[in-house]
């Protein structure tokens, strides 16, 4: 039966899902090898996409997402606030500031020290000075405390999930059932307990307590939100301080770190090349890419024609590697890959919380040897391959990787403004590209396109990947969440890398790889650690369902065949066949695996994993999922140690009809002057529409947007550049095709119907 929802909940509903698929095939070309344009739709198809792309951003209600917009709404002051956060803000509990003001606001939860921020900079709007108190907890207190991880408001019944509609769920949530059916059948009573972090050490992370002061007359008063009996003045802990702001060793920490691997004397030497710490809130939602540039005198931006355009054939295959944060440009040390010794370069995330906690999780970007060659000594270094190349170097050191770093939902007015933004500059784009040929020279400002901005080129491409992410945070994660005696959420960043690279032939990879995937699981009592478990691996083989389904739609968009597509879900056989493998590295291995994945599958093993491999054809090279011993943390696992799901090889020169109607493109009869006004007209008006509106709330620049204002005259477009075999190819933003979003549109109104909502739902 239906259920009904409030307006957040079908806003979320439809954003998420809406621009998911439409931004899953982001990257489809516009021309074909020989230059001739493909068949399209025309300046009509472009119109009413962004028609439906402003239908979508007027169904986020800005409150919902941006903090300052929701204080301007409020009424009254210190007690409505306080009030605000008690009673709205769930209480997570983990170690030390990973939201900040806006993801705790976003996200509607956050631990003590993360719900202080939000419920002082909220008395700040409001001309309320505030400062943060730290103390610590007793026994009693934290117990309490952590009781409080399984209330929240009443919210609507849960649900079922949709059975019909949208084309694309239903693959999606048939697939991952069977998924979930096959792997928790063959492991019975092998699942492992979730039982790490203990309650315990859950409650220990609980210290320092933080809360807020603010200053009424001439009088501090203790504002802590931490109970649902909590009122202002009421003190849960000892004063043991008091400060301005939040100190650095109470916020979570995150190193990016690009590193090589080099060969001596039999043995693996390792190297930084390049190191950027930030705190994690500082990483969250902004704009990462990792690529490589020619070393030039130039410096950053001489170099970036090595990496995106052609290179000037230099016989060495010297990079140097470049990190690139919403704007800013890090350069580290060069590295010659042509190298004998050299073996490897690496991508590490080290992460760090207040009270010694330390994970690294490392990401191979390069290779020139293997796991079964890693496992002999000494290292052979006639063993080591060459890397594929061209006359320009290596591929390899030509790949774009987004890195996505996510902690909660997210802003849902930055993600439909960009995607509005978008679909303007697609309008645009599409109106310079019918110009006849004898006055495209005399083109207005805003059809001109600026593609040489590095940030600019790439914006669309890591638009699209963010997508991945927000689905997961505001659709999945809350379905798991059905049980009001357990919780599972984020206790550190998520991270995942896209790459988009090129191959021998001119042809295209990408590869999405969930590289810290995890989530943490807590429960009222140990009754419930296998409960928990279930829901960890139900939510591991989601997300390989969303890769390979998510992948199959963008290469059939791009005019490839999704059966191509690897991933650990489409590497099970027809008969569903799977051995499970648990124990230590002398464990038996499944037949027929080459020599790496054997070596990988024993690491595996070696590091307390219960291994469940697809069983049958295709699966020498060795895919499987690895499950966790103490938490179930559950992860698809595919070549070279990637959490991964690869996109076959592609050109990007099939013709693909984009009209709504699937016929012959019907050209417009409006004279042509008209018709390129009127879409200049309506592209303007929908990007002036989205800055007037933030301008009046105050509203800061949007991160997930192109970062540009609009001239007077206009815009400029945008485009994503891509080396495929050392020549630029530019791939534009067909994603948004009209027939697409008109078969998403109906679909989400289908899902909506169905009764998603914001709480929890039923896997079952």
């Amino acid at each position: 039966m239906p259920v009904r929802m409030n307006r957040r909940a079908k806003t979320l509903a439809l954003c998420t899902l809406l621009l998911l698929l439409a931004a899953s095939a982001l990257l489809t070309l516009r021309h074909s090898p020989d230059g001739n344009k493909r068949p399209s739709g025309g300046l009509e198809d472009y119109e009413a996409l962004l028609r439906t792309a402003d239908q979508m951003r007027e169904r986020v209600h800005v409150a919902d997402w941006i903090v300052g917009a929701r204080i301007k709404e409020m009424p009254g002051g210190v007690d409505s606030i306080f009030a605000f956060v008690r009673d709205s803000i769930r209480y997570e509990p983990y170690a030390g500031v990973l939201r900040g003001t806006d993801g705790t606001y976003m996200s509607r939860a956050g631990n003590a020290v993360d719900r202080a921020l939000l419920l002082a900079d909220m008395l700040e709007r409001k001309g309320v000075h505030a400062r943060f108190a730290i103390g610590t907890l007793n026994a009693p207190s934290k117990e309490r405390l952590f009781q409080r991880t399984f209330e929240f408001p009443a919210q609507s019944a849960p649900t079922t999930l949709p059975t019909g509609g949208s084309r694309f769920h239903e693959r999606l949530f048939r697939r991952a059932t069977h998924d979930y059916d096959v792997v928790r059948r063959a492991l019975g009573d092998r699942l492992p307990p979730d039982t790490k972090p203990s309650r315990e050490d859950v409650e220990s992370e609980m210290n320092p307590h933080v809360w807020v002061q603010a200053e009424l007359g001439n009088a501090w008063v203790d504002l802590d939100p931490s109970f649902a009996d909590s009122k202002p003045g009421m003190r849960n802990a000892n004063v043991e301080r008091t400060v301005p702001e939040i100190p650095s060793e109470l916020f979570q920490t995150l190193t990016i770190r690009v590193r090589k691997e080099n060969l001596s004397a039999g043995e693996l030497v390792s190297s930084t090349l390049l190191e950027v710490q930030r705190k994690t809130v500082e990483l969250a939602d902004r704009q990462i890419v990792f690529t490589h540039t020619r070393p030039t005198a130039g410096g950053a931006m001489g170099g970036l024609a090595g990496a995106f355009g052609h290179t000037l054939g230099n016989a060495s295959d010297t990079w140097e590697p470049t990190l690139w944060i919403s704007g800013e440009f890090t350069n580290g040390t060069p590295v010659d890959v042509a190298s004998p010794t050299f073996v490897a370069e690496w991508l590490d995330f080290e992460l760090t919380w207040p009270g010694g906690r330390r994970e690294v999780t490392s990401r191979v970007l390069v290779e020139r040897g293997d796991a079964a060659w890693r496992s002999t000594r000494p290292l052979d270094p006639a063993m080591l391959h060459a890397l594929a190349h061209d006359d320009d170097g290596s591929f390899d050191m030509r790949a774009a990787h987004n890195v996505w770093i996510s902690t909660g939902r997210h802003n849902l007015v930055d993600f439909t403004d960009a995607a509005r933004d978008l679909a303007a500059h697609a309008l645009l784009r599409e109106a310079r590209d019918e110009l006849p040929p004898d006055s495209a020279a005399n083109a207005p400002a805003d059809l001109l396109l600026n593609d040489g901005d590095f940030g600019v080129s790439v914006w669309p491409f890591v638009l699209q990947n963010f997508a991945w992410m927000l689905w997961t945070d505001h659709a999945l994660i809350p379905l798991l969440n059905d049980d009001a005696t357990i919780r599972l959420f984020a206790d550190g960043p998520r991270i995942a890398i896209f790459s988009a690279g090129s191959t021998a032939g001119d042809s295209v990879v990408t590869i999405s790889d969930l590289r810290r995937d995890d989530l943490r699981g807590v429960a009222r009592d140990a009754s419930h650690a296998l409960a928990l478990s279930e829901r960890k691996l139900r939510y591991g083989l989601m997300e390989g369902a969303l890769e390979q389904e998510a992948l199959g739609e963008f290469v059939t968009v791009a005019g490839g065949d999704p059966a191509m597509v690897q991933t650990t879900s489409s590497s099970l056989s027809s008969d569903a066949s799977v051995l499970v493998v648990r124990g230590t590295s002398a464990s038996p291995m499944p037949d027929g695996l080459d020599p790496d994945a054997t070596a990988r599958l024993r690491a595996t093993l070696a590091g307390g994993y219960t291994v469940v491999a697809p069983v049958g054809a295709g699966q020498r090279d060795g895919t499987w999922w690895e499950v966790a011993d103490n938490t179930a943390d559950t992860r698809a696992m595919g070549g070279l140690g990637l959490h991964v799901g690869k996109g076959p090889p592609m050109k990007f020169n099939k013709p693909i009809q984009i009209n709504s109607h699937g016929g012959p493109k019907a050209y417009d009869p409006r004279p042509y002057e008209v018709r390129v006004k009127e879409a200049r007209d309506l592209a303007m008006r929908s990007r002036r529409l989205a800055f007037e509106e933030r301008a009046a709330l105050q509203i800061k620049p949007n991160g997930l947007g192109a970062q540009q204002q609009p001239t007077a005259s206009g815009s400029t477009g945008y485009t994503l550049l891509l080396v495929i075999g050392g020549i630029i190819k530019q791939m534009v933003i067909d994603a948004f095709a009209v027939w697409m979003l008109k078969n998403l549109y109906l679909s989400v109104e289908d899902f909506l119907a169905n009764g998603f909502h914001s709480g929890g739902a039923n896997l079952k």
